[in-house]
């Protein structure tokens, strides 16, 4: 579109924000996006809003405080002309039907790929906006004149002779008052268009009144301009002594009705277009996935056989083998494991990106996950050289989980924990609080800077392009942590300082009256046995 349009985007992460904002201006040219983040902020805005000049509201419903219907319950109350598409999250569809009720122009559910169709959505509200812009700007055109008796005002005697023009008439035709005054009415139209005027005088004496009637004047250069006329009888008594009507020239009604034909068939191949490109995603995604899925399995299958005759070339079942070699299928091994996790890790996420994850829940004892997980790692950490730290708290209730998809979560944390702590410590804490396990992973690692501590949890993510060379992995490990916590109702969230290290905390519910477990897990620091604290802060 050449036009500009003003876009409102209310999003309270600043991240999807402004990857919206990318989306739009890569696929709509012409277009200015001022951000709000609270619906309080965003109701004062279009209110303190001179003449309510956005064209757009891009609405997200889930903000801080009030939610997005409180926003759209603010632009009826003001009765804004603005166009709000609503953004939901998946699962959210009841929502969009109560703003679709409250007036929302469309809504977008934030499914993958959405930032593809969501700019597809976007033309056609700018394109019905600036269409209804058009037609309110002809009403207001045609109120005006009315208001200022600016359309052709004539009479007629009962030949059809004109006995009077206004203004209006004389530039319309072209003729002066004077050259117009006892002409018959009917030299005024084209001559195709004469014979109308008989017809009509005759229904006018049974009638009084005709609306609404179309034709051509031809005017004193030759030019013909299409007029809509009213044309009733003037009576003396029963008896009709005239006739009196006015002419409006139509020109640009039929020049903009046959732009609105235009905008309209063109709304309808962007919906079209629409139609198919959501189509054509879901059939992406669907191969995407199984094609993710396919590939997993044909990688993990061979995987698992390179890794089962390595460990038995290793163990010795097929000979004798040296030191030299051991170490060298251990680094075979090694290698299979890891390129083996990140499979899964890529499989993992590609089911939870097509909801067919399942939680299998089971009732667990949190010591046993720990320990679990603490026994993966600790080979690891004794060849960093880094001390482990347990600070899990006594007489912990049992927890109802999926206990591979939690085991996964802390070995996640505590595995990137490992992977950015060069030297330090690694400390592992539970504690009870209120009606949740509250954990924490700290590290004496490389940290985060402040503005990379909210993208941590993104998907594919390094924050470093020369970390991602250095340390390597998928980006996925805390992504799907998140889900995977995020499943079982709990939260995930994490403080750091650059150069100081970095606390990952965990909160998971559990119930009341669970049974009470007491710890089995004992405190290294250094090779020594010390007692666990009560407690940590956060």
């Amino acid at each position: 579109m050449s036009l500009k349009f003003r876009i409102l985007l209310v999003e309270d992460n600043v991240d999807h924000a402004e990857l919206t904002e990318l989306a739009l201006k890569q696929n709509i040219k012409g277009i200015e996006i001022d951000k709000t983040f609270t619906a309080d902020e965003t109701i004062a805005k279009i209110s303190n809003s001179p003449d309510n000049n956005y064209d757009l509201m891009i609405l997200d419903y889930s903000l801080p405080g009030k939610d997005g219907l409180a926003v759209l319950d603010s632009i009826c109350q003001k009765k804004l002309s603005l166009p709000v598409i609503i953004v939901t999250g998946q699962g959210n569809e009841r929502v969009a039907v109560q703003a679709m009720k409250k007036g929302a122009f469309d809504y977008i559910v934030k499914s993958p790929g959405y930032l593809m169709t969501l700019p597809v959505t976007v033309k056609k509200a700018l394109a019905e906006k600036h269409l209804e812009n058009k037609l309110e700007r002809t009403e207001q055109y045609y109120q005006n004149l009315v208001e200022c008796a600016n359309d052709g005002i004539y009479s007629l005697d009962v030949q059809g002779r004109i006995t009077f023009v206004n203004r209006k008439v004389e530039q319309l035709t072209g003729f002066t008052r004077r050259e117009l005054i006892g002409r018959y009415f009917k030299d005024l139209l084209v001559e195709e268009e004469r014979v109308k005027i008989k017809r009509w005088i005759k229904q006018v004496r049974r009638k009084h009144l005709l609306e609404n009637l179309e034709t051509r004047v031809l005017t004193k250069a030759g030019r013909q301009i299409p007029v809509e006329i009213n044309l009733a009888a003037r009576n003396n008594g029963d008896v009709i002594s005239g006739y009196y009507g006015v002419a409006r020239d139509i020109s640009m009604r039929l020049q903009w009705e046959a732009e609105r034909r235009q905008r309209n068939e063109e709304i309808r191949r962007m919906n079209e277009e629409l139609v198919s490109k959501n189509r054509e995603l879901e059939r992406l995604n669907q191969i995407k996935s199984q094609f993710v899925s396919n590939v997993s399995h044909e990688l993990r299958t061979p995987l698992n056989g390179i890794l089962g005759y390595a460990e038995l070339l290793r163990d010795g079942l097929y000979g004798q083998v040296n030191e030299e070699q051991v170490k060298a299928l251990q680094n075979v091994i090694a290698c299979g494991h890891h390129l083996l996790d990140l499979i899964n890790e890529i499989l993992d996420f590609s089911k939870i990106q097509d909801g067919r994850m399942r939680l299998e829940r089971e009732v667990c004892s949190v010591y046993d996950i720990l320990e679990a997980v603490i026994a993966t790692v600790k080979p690891t950490i004794r060849e960093k050289n880094l001390n482990l730290i347990l600070s899990v708290e006594n007489k912990l209730p049992v927890i109802n989980v999926d206990p591979r998809k939690i085991y996964q979560v802390f070995l996640n944390i505590i595995g990137n924990s490992i992977k950015f702590t060069e030297k330090g410590e690694i400390e592992i804490g539970a504690q009870k609080h209120d009606n949740e396990i509250l954990f924490f992973v700290r590290d004496t690692g490389i940290g985060m800077k402040e503005e990379d501590v909210n993208k941590i949890f993104g998907e594919f993510l390094q924050l470093d392009g020369s970390i991602s060379r250095k340390y390597g992995g998928t980006g996925l490990g805390l992504s799907l942590a998140k889900h995977f916590v995020e499943m079982h109702n709990g939260k995930i969230w994490v403080k750091s300082k650059w150069r100081e290290g970095s606390t990952f905390y965990v909160s998971l519910p559990y119930e009341k009256d669970a049974n009470i477990e007491s710890s089995n897990i004992t405190n290294k620091r250094k090779g020594k046995t010390v007692t666990a604290p009560g407690f940590f802060g956060i």
